[in-house]
């Protein structure tokens, strides 16, 4: 049996709706004069979240996806202008929001748009199933796809039968339940084939070479002087490239900016560091220091939050 979870909620508190949706970071800004009704039609099935989402008054949303997920949203409603990442929007396109990247959404009064968040490996797995390539590259250039009406029909067809069947019959629940997991992946699949032929070109395979080239030559100056905490604009000054080459070259061919990657790599050296050496002759300062940590409590922080314990810990299973 799939693992679903479904509600409706609505209320006149546009905080309240935000919280609904637990897993999102997001924050809800009130714009438009008038007391605030909204709604939420929420479904979770097989690891992706479906949702159709009301707001009665102008809502500015700031905020991310669920931690490692892409989002996808579908206006279906829309009285008056309405921006996504500054842009102007109709209810004829598709909104894409990628992990870890912020989205920023003015909805129009009485706002309503369909959402689907999926992990983002996995929407990228699908991907190549279908095609065989890498779709990483494209999503770094578009944030919105303009759909022909008769696409965007259907997609509404497809959220709207996913967050609105009800199932009454228990004696038919679990086949109603895979029958709604199955409809979900159709509805993915179909997003995916949507964003492949969004009229961009294919991947540009010599960019992406050429990105991929800059993340190993900033990896192999950051192994050079492990020391140092390498700041961007130094690794830039160095190689001779521009912050935002580094800075899409990163995202590109690690899904995560230079200064995060740079860091986080930094702090595998360390617990490698400390797995080598006894408790007895090694102090977690030293090996801090010898990877350019030299705030401890900012260090041991980071640390805990990357790999789920303490370095003190880790270097006492040695």
């Amino acid at each position: 049996m799939k693992n679903i979870q479904r509600f409706r909620f609505q209320s006149h508190d546009f905080d309240e709706i935000s919280a609904s949706l637990s897993r999102w970071n997001q924050t809800y800004r009130q714009l438009s004069a008038g007391i605030f009704f909204g709604n939420v039609d929420y479904l979770q099935v097989d690891g992706m979240e479906i949702f159709e989402l009301h707001w009665g008054q102008m809502i500015h949303y700031q905020g991310l996806t669920p931690p490692g997920t892409i989002g996808f949203g579908l206006p279906l409603t829309i009285e008056g202008e309405s921006r996504y990442l500054n842009h102007s929007i109709s209810n004829g396109e598709l909104l894409i929001q990628r992990s870890g990247s912020e989205g920023d959404l003015v909805g129009s009064r009485n706002f309503v748009i369909q959402v689907l968040t999926v992990n983002e490996q996995r929407f990228l797995d699908k991907v190549e199933q279908i095609t065989g390539l890498d779709s990483r590259p494209l999503l770094q250039q578009i944030s919105t796809i303009k759909l022909n009406p008769a696409v965007a029909d259907m997609l509404r067809q497809k959220f709207h039968a996913v967050t609105h069947q009800t199932i009454t019959d228990d004696s038919m629940k679990s086949q109603l339940e895979s029958n709604l997991a199955r409809q979900a992946e159709k509805l993915l699949e179909d997003i995916a084939r949507i964003v492949l032929s969004s009229g961009n070109d294919k991947p540009p395979r010599i960019r992406l070479m050429r990105q991929r080239e800059l993340v190993r030559m900033a990896k192999d100056y950051i192994w050079s002087q492990p020391s140092l905490a390498p700041r961007t604009d130094t690794i830039c000054k160095v190689l001779g490239a521009s912050e935002r080459s580094l800075r899409d070259a990163f995202k590109t061919c690690t899904g995560m900016s230079a200064g995060a990657y740079i860091k986080t790599f930094r702090l595998n050296q360390v617990r490698t560091l400390l797995k080598s050496r006894s408790p007895e002759s090694t102090l977690v300062q030293d090996a801090a220091h010898r990877w350019g940590f030299s705030h401890m409590g900012q260090f041991a922080a980071d640390y805990k939050l990357l790999f789920g314990e303490n370095p003190s810990e880790t270097l006492s299973k040695t």
